[in-house]
């Protein structure tokens, strides 16, 4: 078997010791069960240099961090070559390096079981999630790992009919039974602004009524910035706080609905 070491920048061969060890037999049927679960189709010496690969990191390396770290260059120049995509690369990635680490990711949050970390900075990380279409037995997410953490924006990106809506659907009705039943999410958009309020009212008076009617008062730790406060931090100066509802564009009324949801604070705005 031959070993790429990043640091030497050598090739050592190792030579076989008769049948394989447990561990290279699990290092090889996780990355052959990753491969194929993000499509990728590699030849077999590719997936032998590989293993071969993996068994010398994992066996040196004293974390998940440091050992993913050294093997991505290696699993970079092997499977860009036969077409994986960035994502795809880091996936398998992760699952080899857990053949080790398992106790490393199992203590990570959540994962399916209940959906919370104990890391402040991760909100819900679910391994292996799968949420089907509504009525149809056709699968938006398969094998997927969801996580989303603390002061970090995300993006739903697809083509007209992949899903975008649906997945944004279901997290806010709670059809993804894994989310943590105390994760407070949030749906904004402009169009409430005119729905709710008289075109006629100040935007300094919606935004207090909404305060009240969401409840910031007496949402014991759950309070956020004051009407006014609020307002400023999405760019309304005192002009357009005393504005009428009826002049705001599109824009405006998007950031006056922001606005109004950082009154009461929560875990995910999703916009």
């Amino acid at each position: 078997r031959f070993v790429l070491s990043r640091r030497s920048r050598v090739v050592k061969y190792r030579g076989s010791e008769g049948c394989p060890g447990a561990m290279e037999q699990q290092v090889r049927e996780a990355l052959q069960g990753a491969l194929s679960s993000v499509g990728v189709s590699v030849e077999e010496d590719i997936v032998d240099y590989l293993v071969g690969a993996c068994e010398g990191v994992l066996e040196e390396s004293a974390d998940a961090a440091s050992a993913e770290q050294e093997l991505r260059e290696v699993f970079e120049a092997q499977l860009e070559a036969c077409g994986a995509a960035a994502d795809s690369i880091s996936a398998v990635l992760t699952a080899v390096v857990r053949v080790k680490f398992a106790d490393e990711a199992s203590s990570r949050p959540a994962k399916g079981q209940n959906g919370k970390s104990e890391e402040s900075d991760v909100l819900c990380c679910i391994s292996d999630l799968l949420l089907m279409y509504g009525g149809s037995s056709k699968a938006l997410l398969s094998h997927t790992t969801f996580e989303m953490r603390r002061n970090h924006r995300y993006g739903i990106v697809g083509h007209n009919g992949a899903g975008k809506t649906t997945l944004m659907s279901a997290l806010l009705s709670g059809a993804v039974k894994e989310m943590p039943a105390d994760l407070n999410l949030v749906h904004v958009h402009g169009g409430s602004v005119m729905e709710a309020g008289d075109p006629e009212m100040l935007v300094l008076d919606y935004a207090r009524q909404r305060r009240a009617e969401l409840g910031c008062d007496a949402a014991e730790g759950l309070t956020g910035p004051d009407a006014g406060d609020a307002l400023e931090a999405v760019g309304f100066g005192a002009e357009m706080q005393v504005k009428n509802l009826g002049q705001l564009s599109g824009g405006w009324r998007m950031r006056l609905a922001l606005a109004c949801v950082m009154m009461k604070r929560c875990d995910v705005l999703l916009l």
